[in-house]
């Protein structure tokens, strides 16, 4: 969902979109939109000093005029144990480049990960619907409230909707546990989607009229509206660029 929604918001806005990859070994942002890293993402976390504007465009990658890329080509040569600061300094010289900067964080807790939530303008929780979902899904909600108030911009994204009818949860049990309305929910069609990850390619690529295209557009309206609402100041930063922090329960 995260490099859909990224491209779909960028394709949508005509605004510079970068989509950052935090799966430093294991992440599949470029997989997913066909490019070949030739380096790690994870590289250019491990010397803070050195980590200015001209080290990231160097890790950027282009996907097309409005959407650039920072990821992994998988990679086990380094354990990367980036600090907050080094995260913090990354996220801030991407805001500087784009409207919308789009984080994907990988599926763990560490201090970095904490503190990007509570920079980010918009965390999007993306969850299966079945009780291990429901029961992250609610710390991390809970979590989020706890340190940014009811206000909280948190979302829910519903993922593999139908795979198991007769034993998922619905969209109310988590409405209910949650206080909260998911703004999208993709249905389980494994064949379509398996297809497009194949072919390096985006709903809005290789299957534009698809119901689950419209979903993608439904998530970047959500998110890309906020954007007028925002002043001078807001997150990380400090200019008026959207942070948009996906976390996957999948």
């Amino acid at each position: 969902p995260i490099s859909n929604t990224a491209w779909t918001l960028a394709d949508m806005t005509k605004d510079e979109t970068i989509l950052v990859d935090l799966d430093l070994n294991f992440g599949t942002a470029a997989l997913s939109l066909n490019l070949d890293p030739k380096q790690s993402i994870g590289d250019a976390l491990l010397d803070s000093e050195r980590l200015d504007s001209t080290l990231v465009e160097r890790f950027l990658m282009e996907h097309d005029e409005y959407l650039s890329v920072m990821s992994t080509q998988g990679t086990l040569k380094e354990v990367y144990r980036p600090t907050t600061e080094t995260i913090e300094r990354l996220i801030d010289l991407a805001r500087q480049m784009a409207s919308y900067v789009v984080v994907d964080v990988p599926r763990q807790w560490s201090d970095w990960i904490s503190n990007l939530l509570v920079l980010s303008d918009d965390v999007v929780i993306t969850a299966a619907p079945d009780l291990s979902n429901l029961r992250d899904a609610k710390m991390l909600v809970d979590w989020m409230r706890s340190r940014r108030g009811e206000q909280a911009n948190v979302r829910l994204v519903l993922n593999k909707l139908d795979a198991s009818k007769k034993t998922q949860l619905s969209v109310k049990d988590f409405q209910e546990s949650l206080r909260l309305a998911p703004i999208g929910a993709l249905p389980f069609e494994p064949q379509i989607f398996g297809q497009l990850s194949n072919n390096g390619q985006v709903f809005g690529e290789g299957a534009r009229s698809h119901k689950a295209s419209a979903v993608f557009r439904q998530l970047a309206t959500a998110l890309g509206g906020r954007q007028s609402e925002r002043g001078a100041g807001t997150g990380a930063g400090g200019g008026n660029s959207a942070l948009l922090v996906w976390l996957k329960k999948l």
